[in-house]
């Protein structure tokens, strides 16, 4: 494995965990809508924001996060047209 794979393993793993928190919250919203707690300063809106807003940045790390590994480790690519061993005579 080199670097980006395993730097592609950890985002995974981050996303797991990112995920099952956004799942608390929807647990936990959903608990307050039926009732079994109340919140007297914290709306329980917010509970359910957070929830979404978790759960799909989680889904997005557990699929690898391509953007994140393509920026943390360049894959040099050729471009056409420039060829670094030819001479311009």
């Amino acid at each position: 494995m080199n670097g980006s794979d395993l730097f592609g393993s950890a985002l995974r793993v981050t996303g797991l965990i990112v995920s099952l928190c956004g799942l608390d919250w929807l647990v936990r919203f959903s608990m307050g809508q039926l009732g079994y707690f109340t919140l007297e300063r914290t709306d329980i809106t917010f509970y359910l924001i957070m929830g979404v807003l978790q759960s799909a940045v989680g889904l997005y790390l557990m699929r690898g996060a391509p953007h994140f590994v393509r920026y943390a480790y360049h894959e040099e690519t050729d471009i056409e047209g420039t060829n670094e061993n030819s001479s311009s005579d």
